[in-house]
């Protein structure tokens, strides 16, 4: 039997779930990672950093790799940007944000469980 053909929609929020798995997991994420989760292309990413808004990440063999703690001074840098027109969604950047803000600070003292979606992230520790 053939696959489903997904739609671009349904692509790009597998992508996004994909992304997600890797920042509760703890695992470093690349730049076309990064990609997928902002929904923009790695070489607007790099220009980013060749701007200087966001911060350069650590380089693995080459590899630019963003651990958590990266993601979160990325997602800062992005948010706090002074844009001159709308480039990024600042709404979905906020909600990111503090999604990450939140892993980062409970994967330390593991007080809460953690969702799977920044979209269910309420802000509350029980």
């Amino acid at each position: 039997m053939p696959r489903k053909k997904l739609t671009e929609e349904e692509k790009i929020e597998r992508n996004k779930e994909r992304v997600r798995n890797k920042i509760l997991n703890n695992e470093p994420l690349t730049i076309t990672d990064l990609a997928k989760l902002l929904n923009k292309k790695s070489c607007t990413i790099k220009k980013w950093e060749w701007d200087e808004m966001i911060p350069k990440p650590n380089l693995v063999n080459g590899v630019r790799m963003y651990n958590v703690k990266d993601l979160s001074k990325v997602l800062h840098g992005i948010y706090n940007y002074p844009w001159q027109r709308k480039v990024v969604d600042l709404a979905e950047i906020k909600q990111l944000m503090d999604y990450v803000d939140s892993v980062v600070n409970v994967n330390s003292i593991k007080k809460r469980d953690i969702c799977a979606s920044p979209y269910e992230f309420k802000g509350e520790l029980y």
